[in-house]
């Protein structure tokens, strides 16, 4: 796009069309009816050769993809705009639009372009540019939790921020009493310098910091309250850096800190913490201690599943029943192992696939086998950029975004493993802005080259539309599979 983002589409899904419309003039309003309201709609957030959408792997097991599975990414960086390459955070805003923290700096991607927000000295501005995380409300406002600046929020009206920082001095008179005695009042957060943010339902901000605990801010009231334990309890959020929140489907919230996992009542403030088990420093297998003692990163699958990022201790899972956890570590000359030991994030996609990003390599697990699949940077090829993944994201249309340390983003389409081991003759060259799926065929929106339907049948044949056809009437053209 070279203007504005387009609007989300009835499913709110967005495609992105490239210089021209999604669907060909000559085609009339009954085919863009049929697309928009029949379709499964997803779009392709960075548009890439079709060449390289059908040199992919068959269907199977997560096992079985080591040698048919490869993943081809395509690239946003400072070469196309991005403010910085360290991307630590990716989110898409209601409106379809995508956000990028960085190390410097705020971007908002539209498919085409991308728009910077730095600090330039304005009071409206960014207070620092380094973003951690980036959060939307339910007024479809931005907040970020930046390092050194506080918290900030975008305001979608007037395209601008506001900013709450750390009072002067912990005493001052801005800080007010609170009936409970683990808790403490504020108008700013307790450090200017934060590290993650989680909303909860009731419209609570909770916000981690680098070095101050946990605080949960009343956008209504304007009130920050610190988190504390009860006294005469041990040290879990005082003073602790908090990298990971996760609010789970009975209510509680988990803290991951520099100083173990941690659980905490909403309601009465009570924690229960998990510390590693020094037993477990280096093996795999079941505990009943964490795999270390520094949470990166807390997920709860949909099954379920509490998994736990850790740096450097591996990955574990957290049995709820038991009381255990199960180790993952990256094994030497074991290549179905994690492939490092420092995890980054986890995510788990729309498939229920769980993926790990760690300081060297992206890693699909295979809950049957208990192995990864690793993919790591590798000069020459179209994988990844950058093995050191610092966030995972999947957009409206499917599309799984990995920002990485030195190398900006990384896009990949999950629906390009559906397609199999052919390669059609037409495909070369041609860069493919949308698609839709309906029984028995794929629709895909090229740039320049028309609307192809493709058919699911054995001889991979594809239908184009262009738009010298008639309204009622296309030019087809059958093009049989290619190994």
């Amino acid at each position: 796009m070279r203007r504005a983002a387009q609007q989300p589409s009835p499913d709110g899904t967005r495609s992105d069309c490239g210089r021209g419309p999604c669907v060909l003039p000559a085609l009339g309003v009954r085919l863009l009816a049929y697309v928009l309201t029949r379709c499964t709609l997803f779009s392709l957030s960075t548009l890439f050769s079709l060449s390289t959408l059908f040199s992919l792997g068959t269907l199977g097991t997560v096992s079985a993809w080591a040698a048919d599975r490869p993943m081809y990414f395509s690239q946003i960086s400072v070469a196309q705009g991005l403010s910085q390459n360290t991307v630590m955070s990716v989110l898409q805003d209601s409106q379809g639009f995508m956000w990028l923290g960085t190390e410097n700096g705020l971007n908002r991607w539209d498919g085409y372009n991308i728009k910077q927000y730095r600090h330039r000295g304005a009071a409206a501005d960014l207070k620092s540019d380094f973003i951690w995380a980036i959060a939307e409300d339910s007024a479809t406002n931005l907040w970020l939790a930046t390092d050194g600046g506080g918290l900030a929020r975008w305001n979608r009206r007037t395209d601008s921020f506001d900013s709450w920082q750390r009072p002067n001095a912990p005493g001052a008179s801005n800080r007010l009493p609170h009936p409970s005695s683990n808790r403490l009042s504020s108008n700013g957060p307790s450090s200017n310098r934060l590290r993650t943010l989680l909303f909860a339902p009731d419209g609570q901000l909770w916000i981690g910091t680098i070095d101050a605990g946990l605080d949960s801010f009343n956008p209504h009231t304007g009130v920050f309250t610190r988190q504390f334990e009860r006294p005469g309890a041990p040290p879990a959020l005082a003073g602790a850096s908090v990298f990971a929140l996760h609010l789970d489907r009975r209510g509680a919230l988990w803290v991951g800190t520099d100083r173990g996992l941690v659980r905490l009542d909403r309601a009465t403030g009570r924690m229960r913490v998990w510390r590693q088990d020094v037993g477990q420093a280096a093996g795999t297998g079941k505990s009943a201690g964490l795999c270390g003692d520094e949470v990166s990163s807390i997920l709860e699958s949909s099954n379920g599943d509490l998994w736990v990022g850790t740096f450097g201790g591996g990955l574990c899972l957290f049995d709820s029943e038991l009381g255990q956890f199960t180790t993952y570590r990256n094994r030497e000359n074991e290549s179905g192992s994690l492939s490092d030991n420092d995890v980054r994030v986890l995510f788990e996609d729309e498939q229920q696939r769980l993926w790990v990003g760690t300081a060297n390599g992206l890693n699909l697990f295979d809950e049957a086998s208990g192995r990864f699949l690793r993919y790591v940077y590798e000069a020459g090829t179209e994988g990844l950029s950058d093995s050191y993944v610092m966030s995972l994201y999947q957009d409206q249309g499917g599309v799984l975004w990995v920002g990485t340390r030195s190398a900006g983003v990384n896009t990949w389409n999950p629906r390009s493993w559906s397609f199999g081991h052919f390669r059609p003759a037409w495909v070369d060259g041609t860069n493919i802005t949308s698609f839709a799926t309906t029984p028995g065929s794929t629709w895909i929106g090229t740039m320049g080259r028309g609307l192809v339907r493709m058919f699911a049948d054995e001889r991979k044949t594809a239908q184009r539309f262009t738009a010298s056809a008639s309204a009622s009437a296309s030019a087809s053209a059958s093009a049989s599979a290619s190994a």
